[in-house]
């Protein structure tokens, strides 16, 4: 029983290799027989262009986009950050490509945020801008070294 059921499973395997290459005898053959398009096909196997070599894909990170994108992820993770410090800010934007402005409330979280700073993002450097009716400003500044780290990784 089982030598039939091997025998069967050979056969259908040999009769499918025999289809596949008489569909594969158009593309290696120049020239076909006159009676081969009336019974067998006759049509050559269409290679895309990426089998042909037409495709040329280029993939371009722009380094300061890199740059800048970074600075937007820092700046929402310290939203949360500040949130769960219980820091009160009125605003935490990145401004150019090389800063975070983060604008407090209380004076007194002035040395909280220093600390969150040095602990949690080592890559920037608190740098007093300032008071206004808003609140006091710091500018976060990003360490040129990281910078340029980020860049040569997007590159």
């Amino acid at each position: 029983m089982a030598t039939k059921r091997l025998g069967l499973r050979a056969g259908i395997a040999a009769a499918l290799l025999f289809i596949a290459f008489i569909y594969l005898v158009p593309s290696l053959s120049q020239e076909l027989p006159p009676w081969w398009s009336a019974f067998l096909p006759k049509d050559k196997i269409h290679l895309g262009l990426d089998l042909r070599g037409g495709v040329n894909l280029i993939l371009r990170v722009e380094a300061k986009t890199a740059v800048e994108s970074y600075l937007e992820r820092v700046a929402e993770d310290l939203k949360h950050d500040f949130r769960k410090n219980r820091l009160k800010y009125v605003d935490i934007a990145r401004k150019g490509d090389d800063r975070i402005v983060a604008i407090l409330m209380r004076g007194e979280d002035e040395k909280a945020l220093d600390d969150l700073i040095r602990n949690a993002y080592p890559d920037f450097k608190p740098e007093p801008g300032g008071t206004s009716e808003k609140g006091i400003t710091f500018n976060l500044m990003l360490d040129p070294k990281a910078s340029n780290h980020l860049m040569k990784m997007a590159s």
